[in-house]
């Protein structure tokens, strides 16, 4: 029972690792670089990067994705970004209706806030595009109207709810330079990122520290790595005691029953036969280590999951194939000794009776 429920929750853990490292984050945090900014001179620097071909897109935000200094408004009950005209194409941030902010509509610094999805569906609009905002204050924006409509990303990890979002347009100070890097340069570009602000900046060159968007996102899911990686070792160590326990009951029972076998192959009982016989009572036995497991994994992988709030189906699937793996351990098990025995001699058995 207890390798079973080991065996069960390693499974579980494993299928929802691969769920949290493969969903689509709603954005593109490949080859995104993010870096405080500090006192950084800000112009400068975001000069001298545009001028390299290992920089593709620069963007200056307060906050950044991943937890970086995020703003939340009591007063709205959203998340505020402020964000320049390059952020959604440096984040890799769809836009799914109306127009990201541009140059060709200065209005819209003090006039115009992008929503995501989840605003959208919390205050009831299938197409919030031209609704405006009457009576909301965002830094220099005041009742803004709405221009376009982005489809959700996580600003957090997977354990938390995507938040009702506003983007407006540098509403207030950019505490924050996404850098998106070429293809296969990120090395390089890091330290030409590195050079480029001790170039221009030397007097803060101790705050240069970036932060990769890619390995920041994975760091949420270390400590549940190790939980994987421990029930597995858990898991393995348990079947390989049970194992040894169903080797050793295997042998008591044969040798118990050892004449019963002998004379069952004079009388013309198959190998086949005999095996099945010996493996029967097995069965039964993990069948019904199996019927206390399940209800205990249930319990213990639901309570887990329900800190989770992107998450798999705790469907049946997973109980029936770890109740399949014990009882194929103890089949192997059972299977070696009892074929042992089927084949001995029936003669060595019966010669003391």
């Amino acid at each position: 029972s207890i390798s079973t429920l080991f065996l069960i929750s390693a499974l579980v853990m494993i299928d929802q690792m691969h769920l949290l490292k493969t969903k689509n984050l709603g954005f593109d945090p490949e080859r995104v670089i993010v870096l405080p900014r500090h006192n950084v001179d800000l112009e400068a620097y975001v000069q001298e990067l545009t001028k390299s071909p290992l920089i593709r897109s620069v963007s200056l935000s307060f906050p950044s994705v991943g937890n970086l200094g995020n703003t939340w408004d009591d007063s709205l009950g959203v998340e505020r970004f402020s964000i320049d005209y390059n952020y959604l194409e440096t984040l890799g941030i769809q836009l799914i209706e109306g127009r990201n902010f541009s140059p060709s509509f200065p209005s819209d610094e003090t006039e115009a806030v992008i929503v995501n999805q989840t605003l959208a569906n919390k205050w009831g609009w299938d197409h919030p595009v031209g609704r405006q905002l009457t009576g909301v204050h965002l830094g220099k924006v005041r009742d803004p109207r709405i221009i376009g409509v982005i489809k959700d990303f996580h600003q957090f990890s997977l354990f938390n709810q995507i938040p009702p979002t506003v983007l407006c347009l540098n509403a207030y100070g950019p505490d924050y330079i996404s850098v998106r890097v070429a293809p296969k340069e990120k090395a390089a570009a890091l330290e030409f990122l590195r050079t480029t602000w001790q170039k221009v900046s030397p007097e803060v060159s101790y705050a240069f520290k970036p932060v990769l968007l890619d390995d920041h996102f994975a760091q949420y899911y270390r400590e549940e790595e190790r939980w994987e990686r421990l029930l597995g070792y858990t898991s393995f160590a348990a079947l390989f005691l049970s194992g040894l326990g169903a080797l050793g009951l295997t042998s008591l029972a044969i040798a118990q029953r050892t004449k019963e076998i002998g004379i069952r192959k004079v009388l013309g009982a198959s190998v086949p036969g005999i095996v099945a016989l010996l493996s029967k009572e097995f069965t039964y036995l993990v069948l019904i280590a199996n019927l206390i497991a399940w209800p205990l994994a249930w319990y213990a992988m639901n309570r887990w999951l329900q800190s989770v709030a992107y998450r798999i189906e705790l469907g049946p699937g997973v109980f029936v194939l770890g109740g399949v793996l014990a009882l194929v351990i103890a089949w192997l098990t059972v299977s070696y000794q009892a074929i042992r025995a089927a084949r001995a001699n029936p003669v060595e058995a019966l010669r003391y009776e």
